[in-house]
């Protein structure tokens, strides 16, 4: 059973591929590869589709970091997949996600609330009801697509412990219900800021309480902490082209 509501503090990093492979080699013997790795590379495919106001109102809150702000996204796994509806809220440090899983046919109906979790479970049906609810409320579209390989590690222990490697991040714009359409126009997300390495972003995850491999981790490699969204960072190089010619953009540019 995938796991569907869980709180967790997300620390993340940007990384040259000579320290990620030191970082991968230092966590071998503390976490278990993700079953799904191998896939695509060394991980697995993930594209996520945003969505967000007409003015952006998820994207802003982000950009004032606001004590409490969410994102509401649909992601898949492969083309054709389930479709994981989330509802990913940061309260300060502490990221609580709500997931629920809907089956490809009938997923945009789902997220009008109309449709049912693919697990029967009153829990997954309060998430389903939640996102609808948050949609509704917010007006929100389909914006951008973000996609990337991600690798990833988990501690077979018993608290909560994950480590994530992400490559080859690109986005596109969207304002369809579609995971393909427009991906002719995808373009690579920068994640640095022109003065780091920003070849791969690192995530660590974890409880409230850092194990100590990932403080070792931390320390050993002086890696340090960037604020880092996709979906933001995609969505303000999008604002930052200001192509008139583009619908999308002229759109967006006047919230």
């Amino acid at each position: 059973m995938v796991q569907v509501e869980f709180e967790r503090l997300e620390l993340k990093y940007l990384l040259d591929e000579g320290t990620a492979e030191k970082v991968r080699r230092a966590i071998v013997s503390f976490c278990a590869p993700d079953s799904h790795n191998g896939r695509l590379g060394r991980g697995y495919w993930i594209s996520s589709l945003y969505f967000d106001s007409p003015r952006l109102a998820f994207f802003r809150a982000n950009e004032r970091a606001d004590g409490d702000r969410f994102k509401l996204r649909a992601r898949i796994y492969e083309v054709g997949g389930d479709v994981h509806l989330e509802i990913k809220r940061k309260r300060g440090d502490v990221v609580r996600k709500e997931r629920v899983i809907v089956a490809e046919r009938g997923w945009v109906d789902a997220t009008h609330g109309f449709g049912q979790p693919l697990f029967d479970k009153p829990s997954q049906e309060r998430v389903l009801a939640s996102f609808a609810q948050l949609l509704a409320q917010y007006g929100a579209e389909p914006q951008v697509i973000v996609e990337y390989e991600r690798e990833a590690y988990v501690s077979p222990r018993g608290e909560y412990a994950r480590v994530s490697f992400d490559r080859r991040v690109s986005y596109f714009p969207t304002r369809d219900h579609s995971f393909e359409r427009g991906r002719s126009g995808r373009r690579a997300l920068s994640m640095g800021d022109g003065s780091r390495s920003s070849g791969v972003l690192l995530e660590l995850k974890c409880e409230t309480q850092i194990p100590p491999f990932m403080i070792d981790v931390i320390r050993r490699y002086e890696l340090n902490r960037v604020g880092l969204s996709k979906y933001t960072r995609a969505t303000r190089d999008l604002l930052t082209e200001r192509r008139s010619s583009d619908p999308w953009l002229e759109r967006i540019s006047h919230g």
